[in-house]
């Protein structure tokens, strides 16, 4: 059996340069990036449609902080009407590559016209898909941070979670959820 670091990208032969994204140790962090986001914004993929115990923390997750923090959700794909009928909101289906170039525009006033967004949340997406967005915005917005949220690590974002199994994810998910609610 291969190990596999926390920090070692989930694919490893997808390995893009020398900045690595920081790896999610404590649930603190997390909270405290939404807290001090002023614009914060969620981008969903179709993986969070499905059915198991990955797709109902996620949603459980995305449904209250979307909630308690009021964050805009950009849905990719397909599965919008089944993340609609799960609880989550969404104010935008927009494809990934579509969202990754406005996120890129200095122009761009974001979904409501009240400006860019300083802070992008993932989760749901093919990890091929999250790698190629990610670098887009790692290169082409380099002062917009990102998280993903998937249980994978992903080099190119700002921060991510370690390579973990389920349980120990779901933990660290529902600490962050709490430290949310308590404002």
């Amino acid at each position: 059996m291969i190990r596999v670091a926390a920090d070692d990208a989930w694919i490893r032969a997808e390995m893009g340069g020398t900045t690595r994204a920081s790896v999610i140790s404590k649930p603190e962090v997390v909270g405290a990036l939404i807290k001090r986001a002023k614009r914060p914004l969620f981008i969903l993929g179709h993986e969070i449609g499905g059915a198991g115990p990955e797709s109902e923390a996620l949603i459980e997750f995305i449904e209250g902080t979307t909630r308690i923090c009021r964050i805009p959700v950009i849905g990719t794909s397909h599965s919008v009407k089944d993340l609609i009928s799960k609880g989550i909101r969404i104010t935008k289906i927009m494809g990934g590559m579509e969202t990754l170039d406005r996120l890129r525009d200095p122009e761009w006033k974001g979904l409501d016209g009240q400006g860019q967004y300083d802070l992008v949340l993932f989760a749901g997406l093919p990890y091929s898909l999250g790698w190629v967005l990610l670098s887009g915005l790692r290169h082409g917005a380099p002062g917009l941070k990102s998280i993903t949220l998937d249980r994978v690590y992903q080099p190119n974002a700002s921060w991510s979670f370690g390579n973990m199994s389920v349980e120990p994810w779901r933990i660290q998910l529902q600490a962050i959820s709490a430290l949310l609610e308590k404002g």
